[in-house]
């Protein structure tokens, strides 16, 4: 199931290697961008510890102390897989004192508790049912008694108090652990719903492959089109030759063809809507001239034509080869995407919405036992909670209750209270204190070691140990992925580059992996063909300089042509438009309401504005374009269309050079960024893994840990309380002989009298 991840995953990332790119080349020409990237939920995903944060490292820091690090147990790792430990005693114990000392003393304490405590328990119950010398009453009042009193008690409140913030931690921590469930589900099904998202994406991504490299094939074959290709080269050398003036100049006579136009159809407006009512109407006072139509760069290339139609007459077979090269790279472009397209489709069968539904059977199963763990944590909670009860109940008593008015020895009703409770909790802390030993001891095993030495390997920043573990359990990334020699990958390098957000050609380094067969080079070769073809069809164009000696780009009717232009355009008479147009200013302010009228002298003002511009730019331009056309006559005579077809080729083979920089730049830096990839990592094991289940069972094994460890002290001190706050009963049989004083005979309580002798 891993390596199938791996080769859907492979099949991605050719889709989305060349993706995604946006290329402008010379003439506008524009791809459109790739789809925009989704939002993927995962990226969001935060580890919340409800608090416990504080209680994690504190559990986090005595697992560390008990156990060595990583680093010094990736040997025994090793040996132990490979069955070199066991077989001598005496390096087995070496090796647990080197490295697992701590560990088996704690351990071993805990298991000699579970042990020795319940006979202490007997013991002690057998003492003050026998001979009661740890608890018998003083023969007078000790005069500090108050005082002893407050110091026990205040004693036991503290340890009260702490016994009762590890309770907390208990309830909290049990809660965490059934949260950590849902946690889990939730974070492994919102990674595999950014996975399917990707996976969708990426089929649109490779389809836009397709899309933008035939409309790059398209525009290529326009610029290789035989019938359109000397019309191309004619306007161009006029073009390079005269650095655009041509250009600029046609467009300046047309504009002022237009403006002249609008102008008459504006006054022809402009009476229409003034009637016949004087002073209207007012357009026949004004007279423009025509400005004669003329196409520069046709009448200047045409001379020239004869020699592009003979210099590209051997042309034919070599873009013919281009564009049989550019068919051959659609076709495996096409494939290509066919292809990975039906991986990553099998890919998303296969794996992502079968790994959904485990994951919710799983979830259902463990569901009912994890209800069943939760009364078992509530349990050792409760009963933690209940020896806490008769504590306070007693110490509440003890404050309360005061002393007998007839005798000082004897205790009140409430004070006796107290220490029953206290005898009480002493009795369950006997009694279940072993039992939460054991639960803790059997905790602490499995969720020490595997916070130890795989989740802080796991979820360490750096993941410097990762690779070292999985090297001693004799596992390899690149046994998976399957790298050249000598460009083997690790695991902690992808996580690392996919940590850092690269683009997954580099992550992954695509570019040498040997069950992935793309190589950006090859998408280079095939564009330097359709380069070498280009240039071999313009191999003519590119050396002749001899089939261009007639050639005039100024010939004496375009010569005219300008003339005329430049003579009509300086005789508008722009001083009698602009009387018109005052006039035409007091008609509208005498009709301010019609709309037509308004409108066809704001026409007219604006083709006014534009044409004052040109009648004093088109003369100097006709004059300089003329100049430049004889300069470029000289030119062409002497060096051919060189340059020019030199130009052409360059322009018509940038289009790919771009898209192939382009391209490139997005595969090592931008295109299939794997971050979604470090979140399935980052969120499933980190987060869900270590953070929420192993956190939260180390917190309910160390907080129970942490009540037995404040309940024993508090044993004692609760004891020794109770002698203070207990009624024993006396009898006074008679008095001393010699002192007079009341002979006093203790009752025990089974009824054994015991007289005291002197």
């Amino acid at each position: 199931m891993e390596r199938q991840w791996v080769r859907a995953g492979l099949c991605v990332c050719v889709g989305i290697a060349v993706c995604f790119w946006t290329v402008e080349g010379n003439g506008g020409f524009t791809l459109p961008p790739g789809p925009a990237p989704p939002d993927y939920k995962a990226d969001e995903a935060v580890y919340e510890d409800g608090g416990m944060g504080p209680l994690y490292n504190f559990a986090r820091k005595f697992i560390n102390m008990c156990l060595s690090d990583i680093k010094d147990v990736l040997k025994v790792i090793k040996d132990a897989i490979k069955g070199k430990i066991g077989s001598n005693i005496q390096d087995l114990l070496e090796m647990v004192r080197e490295n697992f000392l701590g560990f088996s003393v704690s351990v071993v304490v805990g298991l000699l508790f579970i042990v020795i405590f319940p006979i202490v328990g007997c013991c002690f119950c057998c003492c003050r049912i026998g001979c009661k010398a740890c608890c018998a009453q003083p023969e007078e009042e000790d005069p500090n008694v108050s005082c002893k009193k407050a110091v026990y008690g205040t004693v036991l409140f503290v340890l009260v108090a702490f016994t009762a913030a590890g309770n907390i931690c208990v309830y909290v921590s049990n809660d965490r652990i059934s949260l950590a469930l849902t946690e889990v589900v939730d974070n492994v099904d919102t990674n595999l719903d950014d996975i399917k998202l990707f996976m969708e994406h990426s089929t649109k991504q490779i389809e836009q492959i397709r899309t933008n490299f035939r409309a790059t094939k398209t525009e290529l074959e326009k610029h290789l089109d035989a019938t359109k290709l000397v019309d191309t080269l004619q306007k161009k050398a006029i073009s390079l030759l005269t650095g655009g003036a041509v250009q600029d100049l046609q467009t300046n006579i047309d504009a002022a063809k237009t403006a002249i136009t609008n102008i008459t159809t504006g006054l022809s407006s402009f009476d229409a809507a003034c009637g016949s009512t004087p002073p209207c109407p007012l357009g026949g006072t004004v007279t423009l001239p025509t400005i004669p139509t003329v196409d520069i760069s046709d009448q200047a290339s045409a001379s020239v034509k004869t020699g592009i139609n003979n210099a590209l007459s051997g042309a034919t077979s070599a873009i013919n080869d281009a564009k049989t090269q550019l068919n051959s790279a659609d076709t495996k472009v096409s494939n290509l995407v066919d292809n990975t397209k039906d991986a990553i489709q099998k890919g998303d069968t296969v794996n992502v919405e079968k790994t959904k539904e485990m994951v919710k059977d799983q979830k259902d199963f463990i569901s009912p036992y994890d209800k069943y763990r939760w009364y078992a944590g509530i349990g050792c909670a409760g009963i933690v909670s209940l020896i806490l009860a008769f504590y306070c109940c007693g110490i509440c008593c003890g404050c309360c209750g005061g002393r007998s008015v007839n005798d000082p020895l004897e205790k009140g009703c409430v004070s006796n209270c107290a220490g029953r409770f206290m005898i009480g909790s002493l009795v369950f802390i006997f009694v279940f204190c072993p039992l939460l030993m054991l639960i803790t001891t059997l905790l602490y095993i499995p969720g020490a070691v595997i916070e130890r030495y795989v989740c802080q390997p796991l979820t360490d920043p750096n993941l410097e140990f990762l690779d070292e573990l999985m090297d001693s359990f004799e596992m390899k990334f690149d046994s998976i992925v399957k790298h050249e020699s000598g460009h083997e990958m690790s695991l902690k390098m992808f996580l690392s580059n996919c940590k850092n957000n690269m683009a997954i050609y580099n992550a992954l380094d695509l570019e040498h992996l040997t069950l992935f067969s793309f190589k950006f080079s090859d998408l280079e070769n095939e564009v330097s063909k359709i380069m070498t073809h280009m240039n071999s069809g313009m191999g003519t164009l590119l050396t002749d300089s001899t089939g261009f000696a007639s050639a005039n780009l100024l010939p004496a009717s375009l010569d005219t042509a300008l003339n005329d232009v430049k003579t009509n355009i300086g005789a508008v008479n722009l001083v009698s438009l602009q009387s018109a147009i005052n006039g035409m200013d007091s008609v509208v302010a005498l009709s301010p309401t019609n709309a037509p009228l308004k409108q066809a002298l704001d026409d007219i003002k604006a083709a006014k504005a534009r044409l004052n511009t040109l009648k004093n730019d088109i003369p100097i331009a006709v004059d300089n374009v003329k100049q430049q056309l004889r300069d470029a006559t000289n030119k062409i005579k002497s060096d051919g269309m060189k340059n020019i077809a030199q130009s052409f080729v360059n322009e018509t083979v940038n289009i790919i050079d771009i898209f192939v920089k382009d391209v490139k730049y997005k595969l090592h830096n931008e295109i299939g960024q794997c971050q979604p990839l470090w979140n399935m990592y980052n969120s499933i094991i980190k987060i869900s893994l270590c953070q929420y289940i192993v956190d939260a069972f180390n917190g309910f094994w160390f907080s129970i840990g942490w009540c037995i460890f404040f309940l024993l002290p508090g044993a004692v001190v609760g004891t020794k309380l109770s002698n203070f706050l207990r009624d024993v009963e006396y009898a006074y049989d008679n008095r001393d002989a010699e002192s007079g004083k009341p002979k006093r005979t203790k009752k025990n309580q089974v009824g054994h009298k015991d007289e005291e002798e002197d």
